[in-house]
């Protein structure tokens, strides 16, 4: 086996499986897409049950420090015993998300010495095994946002979706908004179209979002998405928006004026720019 997977060692079809049986398979270099994923699908299996067991299967190099912290804050929030298997290698990243799960199981394959090694790591930390976690608890609907996520991430890897099935995705999700939001989500809408016509919409966390390359560049979130008092437009890192050493990514929104609309026109063209 080599020391560093370039290949994904499992097919789509493969993952799915083991996604029912509630294992989760990293196996290649640790990045924003998969790490993404592997989050999402942690926070979907812990609202689906609770009380089961979930597996992180690892065989990879490392990469990025982000997706890494995310997935070990997660491993800890959620109540579910997570265990990691390690079967080839698990450098850089990797050994920092490992630290995160209750339950550490250690395979190399092929076996060297030992066959396997267990390490409780509640044993080691002086916890129990049922001791409650002392990181960030997740809102009921910031859970049921990444599960939206993690459905649609399953969704797009089974059907390859073509891009009229996406913005009716889009405008069917606008369509179940309340009214106050509903209006302003279909401004934005219009407004990010005629602006951006390269702008591809999709759905990101069950939220109307517009993408270039696959990467998500601005997006509408809902008051009642979160149960905040006002709705917000905001634009991630891909959106060019650079501006000295600081600049705005997010605006609150109660309504939309012609001057609030020509304002986001114009910052949707500088973002794509």
């Amino acid at each position: 086996m080599s020391d560093s997977p370039k290949q994904p060692l499992f097919t789509e079809t493969v993952r799915r499986e083991f996604f029912e049986r509630r294992v989760l398979v990293l196996d290649g270099p640790l990045d924003d897409d998969n790490g993404t994923l592997l989050a999402t699908q942690l926070i979907a299996l812990a609202t689906e049950d609770p009380s089961a067991d979930i597996s992180l299967w690892i065989h990879s190099p490392g990469g990025s420090v982000p997706a890494m912290l995310a997935i070990r804050d997660i491993m800890r929030a959620i109540p579910n015993d997570v265990s990691t298997l390690v079967f080839g290698i698990a450098y850089s990243a990797n050994q920092f998300s490992r630290s995160g799960a209750r339950l550490l199981r250690l395979v190399s394959f092929p076996p060297t010495g030992r066959r396997e090694t267990v390490m409780n790591d509640e044993k080691k930390s002086g916890r129990g095994t049922k001791a409650k976690s002392t990181g960030p608890e997740f809102t009921p609907e910031e859970k049921a946002a990444m599960k939206e996520r993690a459905k649609e991430l399953k969704a797009e890897a089974a059907r390859g979706k073509k891009e009229a099935d996406l913005e009716s995705e889009v405008l069917a999700k606008i369509a179940e908004m309340p009214k106050s939001d509903r209006t302003m989500a279909e401004r934005i809408h219009a407004l990010v179209k005629a602006n951006a016509p390269e702008l591809k919409p999709k759905l990101w966390y069950g939220m109307p979002a517009y993408a270039k390359d696959g990467k998500v560049v601005c997006y509408f979130t809902s008051a009642d998405k979160f149960k905040a008092r006002y709705a917000s437009f905001g634009f991630d890192e891909a959106a060019n928006l650079d501006e000295g050493s600081m600049w705005a990514t997010s605006f609150a929104l109660t309504k939309l004026t012609a001057t609030d609309e020509k304002k986001l026109g114009e910052l949707v063209k500088k973002a794509v720019s």
